[in-house]
């Protein structure tokens, strides 16, 4: 037989294989497993030959009535363009699903539709795009159509992500240079950590989450995370010495003030320039003593990060700021001073995460800020198992989505 199914494939094993693929992704690491704690699991995988050909991580939730929903995230990894092998592996996890009372099998395989620059957005549609669509069309899975929203699917379709260069810093934009300049300018010091950083990072983020109306993650499970990802996990954290900060703007504006007392009349120029500039620093002062005021320590989190690394590719899976301290620009040093790290460890790419697909809104544009490439996945499938209760479960999706419009 030229294909054999493993139903009981190692986690070592179906890493070593996934880590050097083509299709890597971090949502296919054993160690994600570990994180959807909440689902079960399984580690499938197909031999052709006698070597692995194909592996997937499959997450289980359980559902009333002893019934079950199947997830392959980013998943599964094979080549789609060999109609033979994505048949197999297909009808494989669908008899094993059966065995489990699976109403469906959702996956959203890491296979790109098409990919360009923000300001080259098109409409084009790749050959192995084009392949896999027929491929697992004919598996038996339903494509759910190239979604442009983000609340429509699990895992967003479109993402920014930066592929490796030697001198990134020089394709940024003049004035993510700028930003990154007043970051120094307000003295934002940058610290790279793991498990230790995640009670900051999670100030920050709860920041972002009152900000915006949504609930993220807490430092239980950003520690969870470092944990189990150990070294291959990276939290990156901007602060501010409020009272350095303090000191060096009294500082500055004691400079400019006898630089006045000591100027010629006849820089006009120079006199305006230095009274704008106290004036800026004399506005920003009180801020400054009033958050001073609300902290004990002096060292304060502004922004931070997490990314994660799985085989040659980086994602950034989490990241927040307190936006009171937008004007500080901590993101934009310490994304670049992430993306820099990373690339100079030689990953192929660093994943900014998703956007949505109109690339219209406030998260595209601050992306745009770091010069990403838009990749744009090909979508969600589902592989109904049982057929009838399937088609109820879509039924009652459709009709509870509809009522809270």
């Amino acid at each position: 037989m030229k294909f054999e199914f493993i139903n009981n494939l190692s986690g070592n094993e179906m890493d070593a294989f996934t880590s050097v693929h083509k299709k890597c992704h971090l949502l296919q690491s054993s160690k994600w497993a570990v994180i959807k704690n909440n689902w079960d699991h399984r580690y499938y995988g197909v031999k052709e030959n006698g070597k692995l050909a194909a592996t997937a991580m499959v997450l289980i939730k359980r559902l009333p009535f002893h019934l079950t929903m199947f997830y392959v995230p980013r998943g599964p990894i094979m080549d789609y363009t060999n109609e033979e092998l994505v048949a197999f592996f297909i009808d494989q996890i669908r008899q094993e699903a059966k065995k489990e009372h699976c109403l469906y099998i959702k996956c959203d395989p890491f296979v790109l539709k098409n990919q360009y620059k923000i300001e080259e957005v098109n409409d084009n549609i790749s050959e192995e795009c084009q392949k896999a669509l027929i491929s697992m069309k004919k598996a038996g899975a339903r494509h759910l159509g190239f979604t442009k929203e983000i609340a429509d699917v699990i895992q967003p379709r479109y993402h920014a992500n930066l592929y490796y260069t030697d001198n990134y810093e020089s394709t940024l934009p003049k004035h993510t240079i700028k930003f990154m300049k007043q970051a120094m300018r307000k003295q934002v010091q940058l610290v790279r950590g793991n498990s230790e950083l995640a009670h900051d990072l999670e100030l920050v983020i709860e920041k972002t989450q009152q900000r915006k109306g949504i609930l993220l993650r807490n430092e239980e499970y950003f520690q969870l995370l470092c944990d189990t990802y150990g070294k291959d996990a990276d939290i990156l954290m901007a602060y501010v010495n409020i009272k350095e900060l303090i000191d060096f703007t009294e500082h500055e504006i004691e400079i400019r003030h006898q630089e006045l007392s000591h100027l010629p009349v006849n820089q006009v120029k120079k006199k305006r320039r230095l009274e704008e500039e106290i004036g800026y620093l004399e506005k920003d002062l009180p801020e400054y003593k009033e958050i001073e005021s609300e902290y004990i320590q002096d060292l304060i989190p502004i922004a931070g990060c997490l990314s994660v690394r799985f085989g040659s590719c980086v994602e950034m899976l989490y990241a927040g700021m307190d936006e009171r301290f937008k004007k500080f620009m901590p993101q934009y040093l310490s994304y670049v001073d992430e993306i820099t790290y990373y690339f100079d460890k030689h990953v192929a790419w660093y994943n900014l995460g998703g956007v949505e697909g109109s690339l219209q809104d406030g998260l595209t544009k601050f992306k745009s800020n770091f010069n990403p490439i838009i990749d744009e996945y090909v979508g969600e499938f589902d592989i109904p198992v049982n057929r009838f209760l399937y088609g109820l479960s879509q039924s009652a999706y459709k009709m509870r989505k509809k009522m809270r419009k």
